[in-house]
C-alpha cells in the first residue's frame, strides 16, 4: 500500500505489510510477519510479529518528545530499525537499530541497542533505554544535561519470555501424548478389524508431526532464550565519543550518575561496582 491514515484505516494483516510512503497519526498497523514503511511512522502504533523497519524515523506525541508522557507504542517480535526516533516507547525481541538518535524514548531490547553504527549520529538522549546484551552508541545525554537513563542486563521481560515458552511447550507435550494415546488405540481397532479408518489415522499421523516439530521450534527458542540470559550478565555500555553528566548507567542493581563528562569508553559491571573502561 502507497500510505496509511484515518482514510485508510487501521491495517490487521495475517502476514507481512509494506507502506510505501507515510504512516499517519492516530491508525494502527498491526502484521503477524514484517512491517516495513519506506517513510515515516507519526504518533502510531506499530506491531509486528516479524522485524519492523521505518526508513526514515519514528515520532510519538510533540509532548513525549520533550519529555513528557509517551504514549504510543512500536514493537515486534523481532528487531526494530529506524533513522531517528523521538518520543516513543520501543519494544524488541531481538534488536534495536537507530542510524541517528533516540529522542526521549523508553526502550527495551530483548537482544542490543544499536545506536549510530551505520554512519548516523548515534545519539540517545532523554527517556531510558535497556538492551539486554548491550548498549552500543556514539554519545549518551546531551551538554544540557538532560536526564538520560542508559543500562543493559537482565529483564524480567527476559524471564517472562522464558516462562511463557516453558508453558508453551508444557502445553505441545500434553497434547501430543493424547494424540499419541488416540492413535494407539485407532491403530489396536484396525488390527482387531474393527473397521477402516485409515483417513482418519493419517490424519493424527500428521497432526502429530506437526505437533513435534513445533515442540522442536519451542526447544530452540528456550535454548536461545537461556544463551541470551547467561550472555545478558556480562551486558555492559559503551558510549565510542562521549557521554555528559545528567546520564546515569543501570547495570544489573547497580547504578552511576555522570557528575563530568567523559570521554569515549564503556562502561561495565566489575564486582558489583559499575566501572568506566
Amino acid at each position: 500500500m502507497d500510505y496509511v491514515d484515518l482514510r485508510t484505516g487501521n491495517v490487521d494483516f495475517d502476514g507481512s505489510v509494506l507502506v510505501k510512503q507515510d504512516v499517519s497519526a492516530g491508525v494502527t498497523v498491526k502484521a503477524t510477519g514484517d512491517i516495513t514503511i519506506k517513510g515515516t511512522s507519526e504518533n502510531a502504533y506499530l506491531e509486528a510479529g516479524g522485524d519492523l523497519a521505518v526508513a526514515c524515523g519514528i515520532t510519538g506525541s510533540e509532548s513525549a518528545m520533550n519529555g513528557g508522557a509517551r504514549d504510543i507504542l512500536v514493537q515486534a517480535e523481532g528487531t526494530v530499525r529506524a533513522g531517528f526516533a523521538a518520543g516513543v516507547k520501543i519494544r524488541a525481541g531481538v534488536d534495536v537499530v537507530v542510524k541517528e538518535y533516540l529522542n526521549h524514548c523508553e526502550t527495551l531490547a530483548l537482544g542490543r541497542v544499536l545506536v549510530g553504527q551505520k554512519g548516523g549520529h548515534g545519539l540517545i538522549v532523554g527517556g531510558r533505554t535497556h538492551g539486554c546484551l548491550g548498549v552500543f552508541a556514539q554519545s549518551g545525554g546531551s551538554p544540557a544535561t538532560v536526564k538520560t537513563y542508559v543500562g543493559a542486563g537482565p529483564t524480567e521481560a527476559m524471564g517472562s519470555r522464558r516462562d511463557e515458552a516453558l508453558q508453551e511447550r508444557q502445553e505441545l507435550v500434553a497434547k501430543l501424548e493424547q494424540l499419541k494415546h488416540m492413535l494407539a488405540n485407532m491403530e489396536a481397532s484396525q488390527a482387531s478389524g474393527e473397521g477402516d479408518r485409515s483417513e482418519l489415522t493419517d490424519k493424527v499421523r500428521r497432526t502429530i508431526e506437526e505437533f513435534e516439530r513445533r515442540t522442536v521450534e519451542v526447544d530452540v527458542r528456550i535454548d536461545d532464550i537461556e544463551a541470551r540470559a547467561a550472555e545478558s550478565e556480562f551486558a555492559g555500555v559503551t558510549f565510542k565519543q562521549r557521554a555528559y553528566p545528567g546520564v546515569t548507567v543501570e547495570l544489573g542493581e547497580e547504578t552511576l550518575a555522570l557528575r563530568t563528562e567523559s570521554s569515549g569508553g564503556h562502561f561495565a559491571l566489575r564486582e558489583g561496582e559499575i566501572i568506566w573502561e
